[in-house]
Parts: structure tokens; C-alpha cells; sequence
């Protein structure tokens, strides 16, 4: 893959990448972080693609792999700070969602079901696709997007 291959795939992904890694990390600078190191380790192992069709579920297995490390990272650091305040102007840009009640219903799902609705419903991604981005048979991706809706039905009700 060609260096000017690899930067119109990593520029036509960027969007998916910081919406995929807002649903793994809650802080901003994280997201930010996460997403840099998976473009660079992308770049470092761009020779490993043989089919151009799998370097979208490829790099955003790199990028959710790069988000577990970062939050295994931060479990270990103590805030003695306030927490870092809510940049609304960056937010607004990896939130697609115009509900907010269903933006906190999506964000307290469990990290499976939440990665795998943010994966389905906001970047488009077949089932398939999913399977193999999260190493999961298509069953599984089924039956957390059906988990998903269900509590996600229970939740809003709720709310109503």
C-alpha cells in the first residue's frame, strides 16, 4: 500500500475512528490519543493488508485494541484534579445522535453492546463486518444488537 493510499483511507476513516473510540473512552485528550496511536501503528504494519476491503475492520481493531490499553492505563491513574470539563464544540463533532435521551441510553449500555450499536447504527458496518472487527461469530453480533435494543427500549421507556 502506497503512502498516498494509506492517507485517503485513513482520511475517508477518521470520522468512524474518534465516533468508535467516544464510544470506548469518555475523555476527549483519550480519544484523541487512541486514535493517533492506532493511525501510526496502522502505518508501521500497512504491508500486513492483502485485501484493500479488510482495512476498515483492520484499523478499527487496532483503534479498539489501543482504547482497551488506554483505559487499562488509566485505571491505574489517580485524578487529584477536577475532572477534564466537557468540550462541547468537540463533543457535538463525534456525537451524531439528535436525542439526548438516547445519546445517555447508547452510553449506558455495557462497552460490548454500545460498541457493537455504535458500530451497526452509526458507521454502517453489516454484521459481518462487525464479526470480524470485534473477533465475534455473527450470531453473537446479532444477539448483542438485539440485547442492546431491548435495554435500550426499557431505558427510553422509562424516560417517556
Amino acid at each position: 500500500m502506497t503512502q498516498s493510499d494509506f492517507e485517503a483511507k485513513v482520511a475517508a476513516l477518521t470520522q468512524t475512528l474518534y465516533r468508535v473510540s467516544a464510544a470506548l473512552l469518555p475523555r476527549l485528550c483519550d480519544r484523541q490519543d487512541a486514535v493517533q496511536s492506532s493511525i501510526l501503528l496502522a502505518w508501521r504494519n500497512r504491508y500486513r493488508v492483502r485485501d484493500e476491503r479488510t482495512f476498515r475492520p483492520w484499523i478499527v481493531r487496532i483503534l479498539i485494541n489501543e482504547c482497551h490499553a488506554i483505559h487499562r492505563k488509566n485505571r491505574r491513574i489517580v485524578l487529584t484534579d477536577a475532572p477534564e470539563a466537557p468540550n462541547p464544540v468537540a463533543d457535538a463533532l463525534t456525537v451524531h445522535l439528535r436525542d439526548q435521551a438516547l445519546h445517555e441510553a447508547v452510553q449506558g449500555l455495557p462497552e460490548k453492546h454500545r460498541l457493537t450499536v455504535v458500530l451497526h447504527y452509526m458507521e454502517g458496518a453489516s454484521m459481518r463486518e462487525i464479526s470480524s472487527i470485534l473477533r465475534v461469530p455473527v450470531g453473537t453480533v446479532k444477539s448483542r444488537l438485539n440485547t442492546a435494543r431491548g435495554i435500550l427500549r426499557d431505558a427510553l421507556r422509562e424516560e417517556v
